[in-house]
């Protein structure tokens, strides 16, 4: 007995979802490089400097934003240059030639479940409105009186 072979449309998720996380675990590696290189580097400046620099790296709060502000640069550096780069270098830099194209909800399905919360909305509060007994709904959200209301 063989396993079912996945749809294309399973294929295609899996294929952007694999671009998404190379196009975001590559620029981290890279950014986490980098940070890493420069704090190296940083033994290497006058004492003066590299003293005042380890005092300011000494949070690990500070640290990780300094990591976290170098990934990002590196993702913007190499975003505005892709264009003109060669294929193989995106690869290396950035993960993947391709950038993830992820599935939006049609916006005629949102429109249309707004409306018709909006319409539930309009109907009960009209039943409320002729209910002879409204300050049950406003209490126990609750009436007796209403069989469209339960417990």
């Amino acid at each position: 007995m063989t396993a079912p072979t996945p749809s294309t449309d399973e294929h295609q998720a899996l294929s952007e979802l694999a671009v998404a996380t190379l196009r975001t675990a590559v620029p981290a590696l890279w950014g986490t490089l980098v940070a890493a290189l420069l704090a190296v580097l940083a033994g290497h400046l006058p004492d003066n400097i590299a003293d005042a620099l380890a005092d300011v790296l000494a949070s690990d709060v500070v640290l990780g934003l300094v990591v976290t502000l170098v990934i990002a640069l590196w993702y913007w550096v190499w975003r505005r240059l892709e264009r003109h780069l060669p294929l193989w270098l995106v690869r290396i830099v950035l993960g993947s030639v391709r950038t993830p194209v992820y599935a939006l909800t049609p916006a005629d399905a949102v429109l249309a479940e707004v409306a018709e919360v909006e319409q539930l909305s309009d109907e009960g509060q009209a039943a409320i409105a002729a209910c002879p007994t409204p300050e049950y709904h406003d209490i126990f959200h609750y009436c007796p009186s209403c069989p469209w209301t339960s417990r």
